[in-house]
């Protein structure tokens, strides 16, 4: 039962019930009872409005609609979870959408008009383009492992005409889109000043390195790139005017990056052109079989 006053001039008790029906619906596993600020996965703001979810063992089926108008941070990674993505739509105070690994379904243009920091949604039924999150002042998302499609430039966002770069996607740290029927090219990855990990692997994603990429992606610890058609090392003039710039030392490129997947990748040059651009990179791994090195 619900241990909350009905009279609470706050609304309290409306929320109460709400969450109760929302916790039945997702399968919660333990008891429901007393005050549902203190239930396992539950944390709430002023002690009355639900800001997060966390549960990883919750079964069952999302509703139509979530509405808790407060809640903030979602995060729900049981393999039998299932229902429509569209219910968390329209939450304007959500920030944080996590359902990894479950049966969730829908199209992705149900965040057309919502804005998030954190996106994972990786290995799940989740379709839709790209495009839809154009809006979007994202920190992480990840779409791995799931049938979206769309340009890679689609979700740069829109460009600051007097500073030039990304207004709503500079903070993107973390993007991962491996195994996605995403396409474009590996240069949009220049318009993220600050992203520490990318994953591009098993997609349609296509580029090389070149003299733009200089004071780029300076953060960059991981690149994945296995089985794209991403050439990575330049041709022809702009092979030697990459080479120009590194005579010169003019040409830092992922000074931070230490892991580096190129496995399948029509690289087809020597190990020489492939470290040059590399050369004040802190690589420990880097993986390049089968790709004509």
């Amino acid at each position: 039962g619900l241990a909350l006053d009905a009279g609470d001039p706050d609304g309290c008790l409306d929320e109460a019930q709400r969450i109760e029906q929302l916790m039945r619906d997702l399968g919660h596993p333990g008891p429901l009872e007393g005050n549902h600020c203190e239930w396992p996965g539950i944390t709430c703001w002023k002690g009355c409005r639900v800001e997060k979810i966390h549960c990883g063992n919750c079964s069952g089926h999302l509703p139509e609609k979530v509405e808790l108008e407060y809640l903030w941070e979602v995060s729900l990674t049981s393999p039998m979870l299932s229902g429509n993505i569209k219910a968390f739509s329209g939450i304007q105070q959500l920030n944080s959408l996590e359902l990894k690994g479950t049966e969730i379904y829908g199209d992705l243009e149900v965040f057309r008009e919502d804005n998030l920091d954190r996106l994972v949604l990786a290995d799940t039924k989740i379709t839709g383009d790209l495009e839809n999150l154009a809006r979007m002042w994202l920190v992480e998302l990840d779409l791995s492992g799931t049938a979206i499609s769309g340009d890679l430039q689609s979700i740069v966002g829109d460009i600051d005409r007097w500073f030039g770069v990304s207004q709503s996607k500079g903070r993107l740290r973390h993007l991962k889109l491996g195994n996605t029927n995403i396409t474009g090219q590996l240069s949009t990855l220049m318009h993220f000043p600050i992203l520490i990990e990318a994953d591009l692997s098993f997609t349609s994603v296509t580029g090389w390195l070149d003299s733009r990429w200089k004071n780029k992606c300076k953060e960059l610890r991981t690149l994945q790139l296995r089985n794209t058609w991403v050439q990575f090392v330049p041709v022809g003039e702009e092979l030697q005017r990459v080479k120009d710039h590194w005579t010169g030392g003019r040409l830092p490129i992922f000074p931070k990056l230490k892991e580096l997947d190129l496995t399948h990748c029509p690289v087809n040059s020597t190990v020489e052109n492939l470290l040059l651009p590399l050369a004040m990179s802190q690589l420990s791994s880097i993986k390049a079989a089968a790709a004509g090195i």
